[in-house]
């Protein structure tokens, strides 16, 4: 992970992380420590052992830019993690690639190529990717979407 600054912003955070060279025992710990840096505290499950998974962060003034490629696996987000971590934050996410699904206050919404979804990761949540699977995220705190656009609660479908 390295930082640096741009000229009239805070500090820019970068995560850059691939499984392709780990051996196949410390894919899944690594894995799991990336993405929670990158999205939030949250439980893993996948049934390969040779899981493959390659991630791009990027944070700017408090704005998260990610690119996520994944295999098949399951992330479940607890009401023991949202506590843990403390977010208040939503994900606008762009399916690229593959099938998942995604359930929170008991929906069940299926991303598919196209899909297009705003999240929120203060409620627990289960995602179950599918198959092979490619995302861009952008993570933007409640405060900041409500001072420009309103109440993003009242918006969600």
């Amino acid at each position: 992970m390295t930082s640096w600054a741009l000229a009239g912003t805070e500090s820019i955070m970068a995560i850059e992380f691939t499984t392709e060279n780990l051996d196949d025992r410390d894919r899944i710990p690594f894995w799991v420590d990336v993405a929670s840096q990158a999205f939030y505290s949250h439980e893993f499950e996948t049934s390969g052992s040779s899981f493959e998974g390659r991630l791009t962060s990027g944070v700017v003034d408090n704005i998260a830019l990610t690119r996520c490629d994944c295999g098949p696996c399951v992330v479940t987000r607890t009401r023991s993690d949202t506590l843990r971590d403390d977010l208040d934050n939503y994900i606008f996410s762009i399916r690229l690639q593959g099938r998942s699904a995604l359930r929170q206050d008991d929906r069940t919404i299926m991303l598919e190529p196209g899909s297009v979804i705003l999240h929120n990761v203060c409620k627990p949540l289960k995602i179950e990717f599918l198959e092979q699977t490619s995302s861009l995220h952008v993570s933007v705190g409640r405060e900041l979407i409500r001072s420009r656009v309103g109440d993003v609660d009242a918006m969600q479908v």
